[in-house]
């Protein structure tokens, strides 16, 4: 699934390409948990450049494919980046629908990876809520509290994946923003922005650096 880091790099063509012989050789060989794989990476593709109805597609027929296969760590995970690209469309219900039946799969089979990106995306919903209520101060900080806790939960999580603490970090970071606290929110993205760069996430360092720019 992590094939996608190439993509951050330009290879979007490769990536492509690489996929779509990976896709032929499942399908001849009815490998349905590898074409599950394989429609995440193009679902990852799609988000990774701004396609988000195409990511969701992706996603949602990655998903048809664990349903028949029972992968319950890939249930968790699909689950979760759909949620992500769900919310970036404003589809908030169904966003929070998906972050549900990835945090019950998770936690039902012990799989503390998963919980992390589950609970990660669940922080970044309530920003997302917290923004659009920006109008109510009180809401907003409610909102606010809401993923501070969620994104702390995930971050005390063992085995949890270095994008994920890194991305768990970005978050946070976005809270301090909205919160007008505006050293900790450098201090935080400063680090993002390292972290994303040694483990190779390039749109995660990139996002961080955008934030940083808009710091005055």
């Amino acid at each position: 699934h992590r094939a996608c880091r190439c993509l951050g790099s330009g290879g979007y063509g490769q990536a492509q390409a690489a996929f779509r012989r990976s896709l032929n050789l499942a399908e001849q060989l009815g490998d349905d948990p590898l074409k599950s794989v394989i429609y995440s990476n193009f679902g990852e593709r799609a988000a990774v450049t701004g396609d988000l109805e195409e990511a969701e597609r992706w996603y949602r027929k990655a998903l048809e494919f664990t349903t028949l296969t029972h992968d319950r760590e890939y249930i968790s995970a699909w689950n979760a980046a759909l949620a992500t690209v769900l919310q970036e469309q404003g589809k908030l219900e169904e966003a929070a629908s998906c972050i549900k039946q990835a945090l019950v799969v998770g936690r039902a089979y012990l799989l503390n990876p998963c919980i992390g990106i589950a609970l990660v995306a669940l922080g970044e919903f309530r920003i997302k809520q917290a923004l659009n209520a920006q109008n109510t101060p009180r809401l907003c900080n409610h909102f606010l509290k809401l993923a501070s806790c969620d994104l702390q939960r995930a971050l005390a999580l063992d085995g949890l994946e270095a994008e994920t603490r890194t991305r768990g970090h970005l978050a946070f970071a976005r809270i301090a923003l909205l919160r007008e606290e505006r050293e900790q929110a450098r201090d935080e993205l400063m680090m993002v922005a390292s972290e994303a760069h040694r483990y190779e996430v390039p749109r995660i360092e990139a996002q961080a650096r955008d934030l940083l720019a808009s710091i005055v």
